[in-house]
């Protein structure tokens, strides 16, 4: 037979043990253990050194003698280098031994409650306890026992349900762990069932969660895809804007070298055309001169040749005889009609030289109609180069999506107030923007730059006049515009207070 010892246990009025004198301080344990354990009967499977106790206990609803409540009832068996292989059959035998002797003769029963009817175990139920050891031995020699040997240390606890005893896995875990056994707990079968329920909306979660990563991984790879062909496309108009702008400058050196070249062969050719009209009168008024001094000769020596045929005394009248009168009056008609053929030759050779000026005259101005016409085509050739070139800059204009700002000033835009440094801005705060001219002290702000006018545009705040209100909590961006046109761009990161 194998052998055992045996100790009741309680609170009949008091903690009371009743057995052999060793192991009692593990017995002292159970006054107080596990107070939050609400089970009618549980089984407690500890080993320590070599032995193996099994513990046996009620209380749940357990009184005193007295009637007070928080009393509990045990029986614990303790084997020396064994442990019990029919954990089901043993725990049994505790329930019939409890049952069969100890109900009516040491507890009482009514209503789910239990109380104790001895105040001591020694003294009050000697033999009833003997009776319980000597019913403990005849059943225990039918179970089957193997040795502690080569055991580790056991260390925390594990709860099982009475239909989960003797199996493998539970005596594997009796090799680590101290083990508490009550037919309330529920089986593991049943924590399966109940884990399978509680798991089985959580897989469904779990696989619609894992439909909705693969669609989003999708649309990822889509996006991505996307943005390769964007950047793509965005590096090939780069390339192509690069391109346009080097034919641009390329046909405004060329036009601007055409223009300068063909400004240079107008001014040579006004200046040869302006030399040759110079000399063209001076030439006409030499021989203006010329033609003068050429008649002049002649003038005089017809004039002295007059004079000598028709002197001053000619002019006299001779009054002679009656018979003579028919010629004086002859001799007077011609001497009266002299002066008026001088006047006609002269005129004649007035003439003679009006005409020789009028000739040279309109060579002259022969030359000056086609000079004139040669400036006025110079001058719509200028236009058509001007044109050209503004057409030009059009297309260098819708090419670059935005007009050239050259003549606009280089300008910063500056933030301060409430101690910005250059930063953040502070969510709900007001500051002041100005705008200044590059490498400049001079203040931009509201004023007329080189003739354009200077507005702001902010996003994320509201602008009242050079002050903005910062109501975006993530990000300001201050636009500053000439004449409608945005020259420079700030975006300044917002943190809250």
């Amino acid at each position: 037979m194998d052998s055992f010892s045996l100790y009741i246990h309680g609170c009949p009025v008091g903690h009371d043990i009743w057995g052999p004198d060793e192991n009692r301080d593990y017995i002292k344990q159970f006054y107080n253990h596990d107070e939050q354990e609400q089970v009618s009967a549980a089984f407690h499977i500890e080993r320590i050194g070599n032995s193996t106790y099994y513990t046996y206990l009620r209380k749940k609803n357990v009184s005193n003698a007295d009637g007070r409540p928080g009393s509990y009832f045990g029986m614990t068996l303790c084997f020396t280098n064994r442990y019990c292989k029919n954990v089901y059959t043993l725990f049994q035998i505790f329930e019939a031994v409890y049952s069969q002797i100890c109900v009516g003769r040491l507890i009482e029963q009514s209503n789910n409650y239990e109380r104790f009817l001895i105040r001591d175990f020694a003294n009050d139920a000697t033999d009833i306890l003997n009776n319980i050891q000597r019913l403990f031995e005849s059943n225990i020699k039918e179970l089957s026992f193997l040795t502690n040997d080569n055991m580790p240390k056991q260390s925390g606890i594990v709860r099982y349900s009475l239909k989960d005893v003797d199996s493998p896995i539970f005596f594997e875990t009796y090799r680590h762990k101290k083990i508490l056994i009550s037919p309330d707990y529920p089986s593991k079968d049943a924590e399966n069932e109940l884990m399978t329920k509680q798991v089985a909306p959580l897989q469904s979660r779990c696989q619609q969660l894992q439909q909705e990563a693969s669609e989003l991984k999708g649309k990822l790879n889509s996006a991505e895809q996307a943005n390769i062909t964007l950047q793509g496309n965005i590096s090939r108009l780069e390339n192509e804007k690069v391109e346009l702008k080097r034919q641009l400058e390329s046909a405004e050196k060329n036009i601007r070298k055409h223009y300068e070249t063909e400004i240079r062969k107008a001014e040579q050719k006004i200046k040869e055309t302006e030399e040759k009209i110079r000399k063209q009168k001076e030439s006409s008024d030499q021989t203006i001169k010329e033609s003068v001094n050429s008649i002049k000769e002649p003038l005089e020596k017809l004039a002295r040749l007059v004079a000598g045929r028709f002197p001053d005394d000619s002019y006299k009248v001779v009054r002679e005889d009656d018979t003579n009168s028919k010629k004086a009056v002859t001799s007077n008609g011609i001497k009266v009609w002299i002066p008026t053929i001088i006047n006609i030759l002269l005129c004649v050779l007035l003439g003679l030289v009006l005409y020789n000026v009028y000739k040279e005259k309109n060579i002259d101005d022969g030359e000056n109609i086609r000079y004139q016409n040669h400036i006025t085509q110079l001058e719509k050739k200028i236009l058509q180069l001007e044109s050209e070139n503004q057409i030009l800059k059009d297309k260098n204009t819708d090419v670059s999506g935005q007009e050239k700002v050259e003549d606009f000033p280089k300008l910063r835009i500056d933030v301060s107030g409430n101690g910005f440094k250059g930063d953040n801005l502070i969510l709900g705060k007001t500051y002041t923007i100005t705008a200044k001219c590059k490498h400049e002290k001079k203040h931009a702000n509201d004023e007329c730059i080189l003739g354009k006018n200077l507005k702001f545009k902010v996003e994320g705040a509201t602008l009242d006049g050079n002050q903005i209100t910062v109501t975006d909590s993530n990000e300001v961006c201050i636009i500053c515009l000439i004449d409608s046109k945005k020259i420079e761009k700030r975006n300044i990161s917002v943190k809250k207070k």
